[in-house]
């Protein structure tokens, strides 16, 4: 029997589909922070500032060439419209493009020294160019055939394949390590930079072998017009709400260098752990939102409580990353990331209350309303500019770390108000928890336990 034919239909408890997303978060943050530390002890943080950097680089360039089409992808996906398996070569070709694109976009940074090593810093080496464009190439790839496996509501064997991805990743690191140390050789930024594109393209090969065999139906050439409708919308609010994720940590190593772009990167890396539970609720609500709009009481319950589950649950994490940051960086990390823990600090309100406006941000999105997120993205993006331009030289990172905390919570309270709006629900429902969120805690406590164990079935 085929995976295809093996995964659960659509209709499958989106509970159970959330829950399961989520505990799988949780074994993938743990495979991140290892992978963290294992980069942060082998490149200390001047070196690390370099290689982050050079992923931010290229996790811009993706987004930018890529026009929010994995959005546009899961939305047609979802509504049933789309002949997949002639969209999977489409969006293969475009995938490979896009990489030579980035490469070509990446050389010609070289011909300005200063916005080049602001981007892609000269230590990297001259393969720089390739190496980032073939991660674009492969993230892009990835994201493709991710998203029309979330637009099937194939969400296990999504879930599965990031698992899986993360594991790959992770060992190839400890490998490589491991082979530096018995040969006496010190690594680079630059080859941890091409571990990371290895990792990246084995993702793209799980997420493309789970795609195998999908059935040719009669919609091809109407696939990819409402796809575009879609994600073309979608795509300035995507780079705008990247840049107010992602503008303060090239602002901070034009401002302060590499080795202050090394901290705060690790700062933020903690800090958006506690986005797991918004992503996991968000990742299963946008496309049963897409796929059941006539639901619409159904789907704005499902929201509020995704909300409310998902701020307790941040709050909860921030008060003990903030009481218990400095002690766990200065012992995971080393003495050299010390200085990541003030930032961290200052990150965290922020990030609570994104976590919050990104569980109905995906409800806004799965109704078909883009252009809401795209303002709301650009009211905090003046802020984020705003605020970087005049913190930054002041306070140094605490400055940035500040600065999009603010963000965020501008980000959330206009996100807030959007959707009470639109859905006439209640503050109150958004916010307090109920005797269903304490039952569906202790679910979650019971399948992260079960894949733990290992028992959890696919």
């Amino acid at each position: 029997m085929t995976e295809n034919m093996a995964e659960p239909s659509p209709g499958r408890s989106l509970k159970r589909a959330a829950l399961h997303t989520l505990s799988v978060g949780f074994a993938s943050v743990i495979l991140s922070f290892v992978a963290s530390v294992a980069v942060a002890r082998i490149l200390g943080a001047s070196n690390k500032g370099a290689y982050d950097l050079a992923i931010a680089s290229a996790t811009l360039l993706t987004l930018l060439l890529g026009f929010s089409i994995p959005a546009g992808t899961t939305y047609v996906v979802a509504r049933g419209g789309a002949d997949t398996r002639s969209l999977c070569r489409w969006l293969a070709v475009l995938a490979l493009v896009q990489g030579a694109i980035a490469i070509v976009l990446v050389w010609a940074l070289r011909l300005s020294v200063d916005l080049s090593n602001a981007m892609v810093p000269a230590r990297l080496g001259e393969v720089a160019a390739i190496q980032v464009g073939m991660v674009v190439a492969f993230m892009s790839a990835a994201a493709y055939f991710r998203a029309i496996l979330l637009g099937q509501q194939r969400i296990s064997a999504m879930n599965w394949r990031d698992l899986l991805g993360r594991c790959l990743a992770v060992a190839l690191i400890l490998a490589a390590a491991a082979v530096a140390i018995k040969a006496k050789h010190s690594l680079g930024p630059g080859d941890i930079l091409w571990i990371t594109l290895a990792g990246t393209g084995l993702s793209a090969l799980l997420y493309a072998g789970a795609l195998r065999g999908q059935p040719k139906t009669p919609r091809a050439a109407g696939s990819v017009r409402p796809l575009l409708a879609y994600a073309l919308p979608t795509y300035l609010a995507n780079v705008i709400q990247f840049l107010n994720y992602r503008l303060d940590l090239f602002l901070v190593g034009v401002f302060l260098g590499l080795r202050a772009v090394g901290l705060y990167a690790l700062a933020v890396t903690l800090a958006q752990l506690l986005l797991l539970v918004s992503s996991s609720a968000s990742t299963v609500l946008l496309p049963r939102v897409a796929a059941e709009q006539s639901s619409v009481l159904e789907n704005v319950a499902r929201t509020a409580r995704g909300a409310r589950f998902t701020l307790w649950i941040s709050l909860v994490c921030a008060v003990a990353l903030a009481s218990l940051g400095h002690l766990f960086i200065s012992a995971a990390y080393g003495a050299d990331f010390g200085d990541s823990a003030r930032p961290l600090v200052w990150l965290l309100p922020g990030i609570v209350a994104l976590a919050w406006a990104t569980v109905m941000s995906a409800y806004i999105s799965g109704i078909g309303r883009p252009k809401i997120n795209l303002l709301i993205s650009c009211v905090s993006l003046l802020v984020t500019l705003v605020g970087d331009l005049l913190l930054i030289p002041r306070l140094g990172i605490s400055g940035a770390a500040l600065t999009s905390s603010a963000s965020y919570s501008l980000t959330a309270l206009l996100t807030s108000a959007a959707f009470l709006r639109l859905t006439r629900c209640s503050l109150r429902t958004l916010i307090f928890p109920s005797g269903e969120d304490r039952r569906m805690a202790a679910r979650l406590l019971s399948v992260v336990t079960s894949v733990a164990g290992g028992r959890f079935t696919r």
